[in-house]
């Protein structure tokens, strides 16, 4: 039952590397049910399983704003608190110091929390960041870690990362990052320097640095995007995000590939985003059946999500 545990756990974090919040929080909820079927488990000994789904209930890049997520917010807070209370009667400084940490993450209702965002996002981004001060860079773990504390600090202005440079600045692309942005980029660029092949290091590192403006960085971070399809290649979002570097730098042929590979495969997570992007990339190409192919195929998915919501006069051209 801890091998189940164990394993369920691990792809839960992989789910939530490449951003399927919500089978992260099925697998790590199996992470919980195989730790409460061991017998010398009780109470159940996994607050990293109760850490994970309430991670995973939280507010995060491509959802920071939605109502749905905000319907989350009291069983994220209640996991969290479960969570500490198994950490209490364990010795283990980094899983505790998660678990500490996002206390700081959440409050008991919804309301009370979309008061006090602000507040409490950047609160656990400098938890986080104390918790990644104290562990050893030789620490097998150490890039999951260097992930979170990245994630928790660009999650304190979401895909806000850039701001125009000051004057006298010697930047030739016009921006620079904000501070918080900049400490997260310094982290995972020292985290791949070790572990290369990290793919939630490197999926937030093609959003950091998407928006910079900036060629030679992207050109920088373009072996690395193009890594990723082949570091979890059953997660869509993962191959489709080469494209987020490869739109920049006009390597349309392969981000064409990528995100016609990612919009194939099952357990779709934003199907219509990757239809999108790949009529983009086509067009771009002078590519008009590819492009005209993906759009028909977005229109097919798209029009009965705007009848649900009440869209009838939706049109797409």
């Amino acid at each position: 039952h801890r091998f189940f545990s164990t394993r369920y756990f691990d792809q839960g974090f992989r789910f939530l590397a490449a951003f399927d919040f919500r089978r992260a929080v099925i697998s790590f909820r199996a992470a919980q049910d195989a730790d409460a079927a061991d017998a010398s488990a009780s109470p159940p000994s996994c607050g990293l399983c109760l850490w994970g789904e309430a991670m995973a209930l939280g507010a995060n890049l491509n959802s920071f704003d939605e109502p749905r997520l905000m319907a989350s917010i009291p069983l994220a807070f209640q996991k969290a608190q479960e969570a500490q209370d198994v950490a209490k009667l364990r010795s283990d400084e980094i899983g505790n110091g998660l678990i500490h940490a996002l206390q700081k993450r959440y409050l008991p209702t919804a309301a009370e929390y979309i008061i006090n965002e602000s507040q409490l996002t950047n609160s656990y981004a400098l938890e986080m960041e104390k918790l990644l001060s104290i562990m050893n860079m030789a620490d097998a773990n150490y890039a999951n870690l260097v992930a979170l504390t990245a994630d928790a600090l660009m999650n304190t202005s979401p895909w806000d990362y850039w701001e125009p440079a000051a004057n006298g600045s010697s930047s030739s692309h016009g921006s620079q990052l904000r501070p918080t942005a900049d400490r997260a980029m310094r982290m995972l660029h020292e985290a791949l320097s070790i572990n290369p092949r990290h793919a939630f290091c490197i999926h937030l590192l093609v959003h950091i640095t998407e928006a910079s403006g900036n060629l030679t960085l992207l050109e920088e971070v373009r072996p690395l995007a193009e890594l990723l399809p082949q570091l979890i290649p059953g997660a869509p979002h993962l191959i489709h995000m080469t494209f987020h570097t490869l739109m920049h730098t006009g390597n349309f042929h392969r981000a064409d590939g990528d995100n016609a590979w990612a919009s194939k495969l099952p357990r779709q997570i934003y199907p219509m985003h990757n239809l999108d992007t790949l009529s983009w990339v086509c067009r771009i190409q002078g590519r008009s059946l590819c492009s005209l192919d993906a759009a028909k195929s977005l229109e097919h998915k798209a029009l009965p999500l705007a009848t649900c919501l009440n869209l009838p006069n939706m049109k797409i051209t």
